[in-house]
């Protein structure tokens, strides 16, 4: 039987985030779906993330000017804590003074400055240093989301943090698991307010026998996926470092090649790329 939070949360009209990365998301990113972020250490998880944050939080446009922002409210669980304002202000601010007037003029520092501030107003951050705080927190969102018509998505950095602390505190030891465990928790709350969900995992957490592969979606059940997206570093020639985002979804696979720049990532064209060793 639905509650009358869940009626309200179904019904509340929330900003769209389906344009949010037409490079990551050909077919957009619908509402209630769960997209996974994988890779090595250092190669972009955390990264890219605070680049679709960035996203999300900025005004689509400031007095006239094209900024292509998403104008929609965040929440992240900070859980690996490894999540850092001043690397989102970053991003954020060479994006706005790639920005320009009708004249070819760039905004001004004091407006920089302003969309900055209005823009994180938008994301609202709840560290959570163990599984027993991020599920509480998890189950304390209901009443923010409610209050908040701008939220549009939770992300979670990272669904492995706390696993060890919660192992060593008799909880289950099962990787696949504790992950699906919490991905069901999340999932709860965002489906009764049509959210997405995107969370990061390093690579190896899984279990030699996870079927984490081939459990992905088009529908947004509880305890599935519907994007993969898994970072690689690749050893190029002379000693370089190229990275690769192998994308997946239920109907198709996409390699992507990248590196991290101020502005998050820039994706490289294929023909452009130095030979590897892989």
């Amino acid at each position: 039987m639905e509650t009358g939070l869940q009626l309200f949360g179904r019904l509340t009209s929330r900003p769209s985030i389906a344009a949010i990365s037409a490079t990551l998301f050909p077919n957009d990113l619908k509402q209630k779906e769960v997209v996974e972020i994988s890779g090595d250490p250092a190669s972009g998880k955390t990264h890219l993330l605070t680049s679709l944050i960035a996203t999300c939080i900025l005004p689509s446009s400031f007095e006239g000017v094209c900024i292509g922002g998403l104008q929609a409210g965040v929440i992240l669980l900070n859980t690996d804590l490894h999540f850092q304002i001043f690397k989102l202000v970053t991003v954020l601010d060479h994006r706005l003074k790639l920005c320009r007037t009708a004249e070819g003029c760039s905004l001004s520092s004091s407006q920089i400055e302003g969309i900055i501030k209005s823009a994180l107003i938008n994301l609202h951050i709840y560290d959570c240093p163990n599984t027993f705080v991020l599920r509480v927190t998890i189950h304390s969102l209901q009443q923010t989301i409610a209050s908040n018509a701008k939220i549009s998505l939770v992300a979670l950095d990272s669904v492995s943090a706390n696993y060890w602390q919660d192992v060593h505190q008799g909880g289950t030891r099962k990787i696949d698991l504790y992950t699906d465990n919490i991905l069901k928790l999340l999932q709860k709350v965002a489906t009764d307010f049509n959210l997405s969900i995107i969370y990061t995992r390093p690579t190896y957490f899984k279990s030699v026998s996870s079927k984490m592969n081939r459990n992905l979606s088009q529908h947004p059940l509880l305890g599935h996926v519907n994007h993969r997206i898994e970072l690689r570093s690749l050893q190029a020639e002379r000693g370089a470092v190229l990275y690769r985002a192998e994308i997946r979804c239920s109907d198709r696979v996409l390699f992507k090649y990248y590196k991290t720049t101020l502005d998050g990532f820039e994706w490289i064209e294929p023909d452009t790329l130095p030979p590897t060793t892989q």
